[in-house]
């Protein structure tokens, strides 16, 4: 999920907040780099010495490519950083992506952090040519936006081509360009003119520069090329999920339509029943019979109940004002046939609440919830299901409670998904449960204990 602000026309979006945390975790992990790898510990110094002394030139490249190692392993966590933490943010400029923003917070955030160590540690890192070339390789690779590559594969092709650009600052061959002006590169490479070993600096300079750089576009075909596939899994995944949904649309709509012919057949003989019960009443109360008046009144209401309750099932958006006591009873009446409606218990603080719902969908609802609880008996204890109800000035609470086995820990952020089933059932159950109460504005709660029961309580907005 995206978090971010907006700044007049600027927005800024964080795509993973891990990403973002782990950048700035490198970032300042660069400021201790200098305390934990030195020119003394990689022995830069030490060869470079032996170099002069001895006259040896291979003693000189020792010192040159320790010297190389040194200034990666320093630079490679505030490069990473830069990277990740740029790669973490989405810059959006009236509304269009804004990829120069990132750009120019990695140039920021390495030439702020260069300029720190040196104030921190006296140690001067020169934000010359390699630095640059390393920042627009990094912007270049950030704004391909491969997203479904993985944060270590990102940050090893980051590395490779670090590394790359550190050999120009032993290559006396580019002393015209803005590299190599700290302090041991200076003096490797006046070292490499007093021994006469200027072309061999180069030479290995150059191979270092070439195998890396090698390295580094070989990862990136490599990258590049399982991004594609990723996003072509993502794609037919989205695909099958649309047609999927299509499907289901298509049945729906097939269902509704014989739904709405089964309802129109029912209806059409209740109409007729209706219409000769009122003929019938009027004669009875025309003819003063008041008992024969009071039957077919009764029959009139059932007739009407039962057309209502057609409707709802053909409308499930459709709600109609409804007490709580008359709710219960519909639930009573459909598990009366099971074989424990013996052992549920029906407590009603104020059965005269009122709620407005669909009245058949809800009552599958709190059906549904028991019969979830009948199956979660446990063998070695007696069932018990309590349906309890209660109200306050703005919610109806409807609790199914029983002492069954419970649901595991690690299993209750995935009961409510689509599909999902402990038992053999289809797994839509709950999920129907939350997509019925939520549509009538209501919410779910359940707490459960593995071995001791489970709780499950719907708040219905009250109808005053």
């Amino acid at each position: 999920m995206k978090r971010g602000w907006t700044s007049g026309k600027l927005t800024v979006s964080i795509h993973s907040k891990r990403v973002l945390l782990t950048g700035m975790g490198l970032i300042a992990l660069s400021f201790f780099m200098p305390l934990l790898f030195t020119v003394d510990n990689f022995q830069v110094r030490n060869f470079l010495y032996l170099a002069l002394k001895n006259g040896e030139r291979l003693d000189l490249i020792d010192a040159a490519l320790r010297l190389v190692a040194l200034n990666a392993v320093r630079a490679l966590p505030h490069y990473c950083g830069a990277f990740l933490v740029a790669d973490a943010l989405e810059f959006r400029w009236k509304r269009r992506d804004a990829w120069y923003f990132n750009a120019g917070l990695i140039l920021l955030l390495l030439y702020a952090t260069y300029r720190s160590i040196d104030v921190i540690h006296g140690i001067y890192y020169d934000f010359g040519l390699p630095a640059v070339a390393a920042a627009l390789f990094i912007i270049l690779f950030d704004k391909l936006d491969y997203k479904y590559i993985s944060m270590g594969k990102k940050t090893a092709f980051v590395a490779m081509e670090l590394i790359a650009w550190q050999f120009l600052d032993i290559m006396p061959a580019a002393a015209l360009l803005p590299v190599g002006r700290g302090e041991m590169s200076q003096s490797i490479k006046l070292a490499g003119r007093l021994l006469d070993g200027e072309n061999a600096l180069d030479t290995i300079g150059g191979m270092g520069i070439l195998l890396f750089a090698i390295c580094a576009v070989l990862l990136f075909i490599m990258l590049r090329d399982e991004n594609s596939l990723r996003e072509m899994d993502a794609l037919k995944e989205q695909n099958e999920a649309i047609r999927a949904k299509a499907r289901i649309n298509e049945m729906r709509s097939r269902t509704y339509q014989e739904i709405q012919h089964l309802v129109h057949d029912l209806k059409s003989p209740l109409t007729v029943v209706q219409t000769l019960v009122g003929v019938f009443r009027l004669e009875c109360e025309q003819d003063g019979r008041t008992e024969q008046v009071e039957l077919l009144e009764r029959v009139e209401n059932a007739v009407e109940h039962m057309s209502q309750m057609i409707s709802e099932i053909l409308y499930q958006d459709k709600t109609t004002r409804i007490s709580v006591e008359k709710l219960l009873r519909r639930v009573s009446a459909q598990i009366s046939i099971e074989d424990y409606a013996s052992l549920i218990r029906v407590e009603a603080a104020e059965p005269e609440a009122t709620v407005r719902v669909n009245g058949i969908l809800f009552s599958r609802v709190l059906v549904n919830l028991v019969q979830n609880a009948a199956h979660a008996a446990q063998k070695d204890r007696r069932l018990n299901i309590i349906i309890r109800s209660d109200a306050d000035d703005m919610w109806v609470r409807f609790q199914v409670i029983d002492n069954g086995r419970g649901i595991a820990e690690q299993k209750l952020k995935d009961i409510w998904d689509r599909g999902y089933s402990g038992s053999d059932s289809s797994g839509l159950g709950l999920f129907f449960v939350q997509d019925v109460v939520e549509r009538l504005g209501g919410r779910v709660e359940l707490q459960s204990v593995e071995g001791k029961g489970t709780v499950i309580t719907i708040s219905i907005p009250k109808e005053e």
